[in-house]
């Protein structure tokens, strides 16, 4: 038997038929098998004929050799990436990725593992915060914008939430007045704080500042955030006494060498004190001396001038600022002049009227002045006698000894009867020093 090899015409009809069936199916196959069985031998005719060319016969490929059509890629959501501890109420930020060979944008959402999800968002990092203590569970999950294709829940991450935690400072002004309780420390959220202030002794407590405004010395506190508190106390203190006792005394007049002095300190225990002295000639005195620790002038002395009024003062201050003004006082200084001064007068208590025939004898009656001298040198002065009856009636000039006495004695007569009053005077180069004045009785 003879077998015809093909030629490339003879394949023709079969390349249509396998590309008609490659367009309208998921896999195409082409497989040459050997040519059918041959026919019988044709009865011969009178003139030769053609043998006809058959097609070729097609068998079907086994599933299992059909080369694959790509099929997609899902790609599960990534564990969420983030801090695994935080707080109640503190914002943390999580992020996730995914990838697919489809077309299209992906988006993201996120269990948090409370009964809440984050919004779909083409941002693969979001935030959440945790009211409540706890271990919560969160994943991821993404999805295909287009055809809205959602892909499988990521693996779980676990966060712990402790409860959130706020510093309360405390502080008192100024320092060393007083002491707060608690003291300053970290305390849970919503942790409610009762503070009490306490005054160091001589201090009092005003009121608290910063994260707290009361006035009375225990307040509460609401730990809701960082808190600063200030408790603020004053001096419980009670000025000094009023300056008194002054020396010279008040009103005190012909005043030579002397010292300025006084009484005053603190009723509290443990205060000191220091003194302003205010002195001069006019009314209010001025400032003379500062912060003087002891109650008595202890610094030179300005000398005032002789015969003048001086005006003087003391203010207090201890050693908290307080102070307490004392009155003003005053004295006079001693005058230029001696200090020359009438004693003693002693006028007779028998005097009698001269008799109408006292003509070579009179009876005469003795009156005694004593004129004392408190220099420490000799004084000249002049003096003089008056009557309420018969004017200026005698005078002299007498040296009174330094530190010493002088008297005069003069005997008189006397032409009236009934009271007469009598003076005398002393007088220095013109200036009257001292003068008396006295009753006698004149009988008949």
């Amino acid at each position: 038997m003879i077998v015809r090899r093909r030629s490339y015409k003879d394949l023709i009809p079969v390349l249509l038929c396998v590309l008609i069936l490659g367009v309208g199916g998921f896999f195409v196959a082409y497989n040459i098998v050997p040519p059918p069985p041959p026919a019988p031998a044709p009865v011969p005719v009178p003139a030769p004929a053609l043998t006809p060319t058959l097609p070729p016969t097609i068998t079907p490929v086994p599933p299992d050799s059909v080369p694959p059509y790509p099929q997609p890629t899902f790609v599960t959501a990534s564990m969420p990436a983030g801090p695994s501890t935080g707080k109640t109420n503190q914002v943390l930020t999580f992020s996730t990725s995914a990838d697919t060979n489809l077309a299209g944008s992906l988006e993201y959402r996120l269990d948090w593992g409370d009964g809440s999800y984050s919004s779909w968002s083409s941002l693969p990092s979001t935030s959440h915060s945790w009211s409540s203590p706890g271990t919560y569970t969160i994943r991821a999950q993404a999805r295909l914008v287009t055809g809205a294709l959602t892909f499988e829940w990521s693996p779980s991450k676990t966060v712990n939430i402790a409860v959130e935690t706020f510093r309360l400072s405390i502080s008192v002004s100024p320092s060393g007045s007083g002491s707060i309780s608690p003291s300053s420390g970290t305390y849970d959220s919503g942790t409610q704080v009762t503070l009490s202030a306490t005054p160091s002794l001589g201090y009092e407590f005003e009121y608290w500042s910063g994260d707290a405004s009361d006035t009375s010395p225990i307040t509460t506190i609401n730990m809701d955030s960082e808190k600063n508190v200030i408790a603020h106390f004053v001096l419980d203190n009670n000025p000094p006494f009023t300056p008194s006792n002054p020396a010279p005394a008040n009103g005190a007049r012909d005043i030579s060498d002397f010292i300025l002095s006084w009484s005053s300190g603190d009723p509290d225990l443990g205060d000191t004190v220091t003194y302003d002295i205010y002195f001069g000639s006019s009314s209010p005195p001025p400032l003379l001396f500062s912060h003087q620790s002891g109650a008595i002038v202890t610094q030179p002395f300005p000398m005032p001038l002789p015969d003048t009024r001086c005006y003087w003062k003391i203010i207090v201050t201890d050693s908290h600022g307080a102070s307490t003004e004392g009155p003003i006082w005053d004295f006079t200084t001693e005058s230029a002049l001696p200090d020359v001064r009438i004693q003693s007068v002693i006028l007779p208590s028998d005097a009698k009227k001269r008799g109408e025939y006292e003509i070579w004898v009179i009876k005469t009656y003795y009156t005694t002045l004593r004129i004392v001298n408190n220099e420490s040198v000799d004084i000249t002065v002049d003096w003089q006698a008056h009557s309420s009856v018969t004017g200026d009636f005698d005078s002299g000039i007498v040296v009174v000894p330094r530190g010493s006495y002088k008297e005069i004695k003069r005997d008189y007569s006397y032409d009236t009867t009934g009271q007469v009053q009598i003076t005398y005077k002393i007088f220095y180069e013109g200036t009257e020093l001292d003068s008396w004045s006295g009753s006698m009785y004149v009988a008949p």
